[in-house]
């Protein structure tokens, strides 16, 4: 019998805000060309980089072992996943959670001047940290909150991972840009964001031709900026 292969860490950010009808929820497109769920909708993630670990970044808000106990997991790892959430999200959707160190609780506003070192993070040439470090920039780990941790199926024979969910209320300063690396093609039904207990696959499809806002019926808070005290211990699923 074939052992299952060993699920790998990756970070994923829920972008919420509050919409006319209710929260709204930011999706995008994976690649066509990508192994693992080509073409469908999801979150802005990805899986835990070796240079997120011990990566020495300047940090303002809930310290590594809050986040460790949240999660269930080792401070180090735990660190790594806010740094990979943080990245993840910045590469991919081109929201910065981070602000200026001589203002470390403002978070910057123009991310357009960092187009270059985006594309550097994304075609792995350039680590977060060293990002972080160039631009003098503190890492705002209290815009964040764990969500959920879900585990791809054992039955899985391409790839798994260990993905631990974090939401965040979208900044206003830099909104989501929907412009990528690389480009997206449309397909599948409507999304469902993930409830912290339903099995569901942690992968949603929708008939959006790109990066979209998706009202979130049945969100447990309407409002997203009640979504900051979320702090509850997530058990993996």
């Amino acid at each position: 019998m074939t052992e299952p292969l060993t699920p790998r860490p990756a970070a994923t950010v829920m972008l919420v805000r509050d919409g006319a009808d209710g929260l709204d929820v930011f999706l995008m497109r994976r690649h066509s060309r990508m192994h693992f769920a080509p073409r469908v909708m999801v979150f802005p993630g990805g899986g835990v980089d070796d240079r997120d670990r011990h990566a020495e970044i300047a940090w303002a808000g809930p310290p590594p072992d809050w986040w460790a106990q949240r999660f269930g997991v080792e401070n180090e790892l735990a660190e790594a996943l806010v740094c990979a959430a943080a990245r993840e999200t910045f590469e991919e959707s081109g929201v910065l959670f981070a602000g200026p160190a001589d203002d470390p609780h403002s978070i910057v506003g123009d991310v357009s001047v960092y187009r270059d070192s985006r594309l550097a993070l994304a075609d792995n040439t350039l680590s977060f940290a060293e990002f972080m470090r160039a631009e003098n920039l503190v890492l705002r780990a209290d815009l964040l909150r764990p969500w959920a941790n879900w585990v791809t199926p054992e039955a899985e024979r391409t790839r798994r991972y260990d993905t631990y969910f974090f939401v965040a209320r979208c900044p206003t300063a830099n909104a989501p840009t929907g412009r990528t690396p690389n480009p997206t093609a449309p397909t599948g039904p409507p999304p469902k964001p993930p409830s912290r207990t339903s099995p569901r696959a942690a992968i949603c499809c929708c008939r959006q031709p790109g990066p979209s806002w998706i009202r979130w019926p049945g969100a447990p808070s309407p409002k997203s900026s009640r979504w900051n005290a979320k702090s509850s211990p997530c058990n993996p699923i």
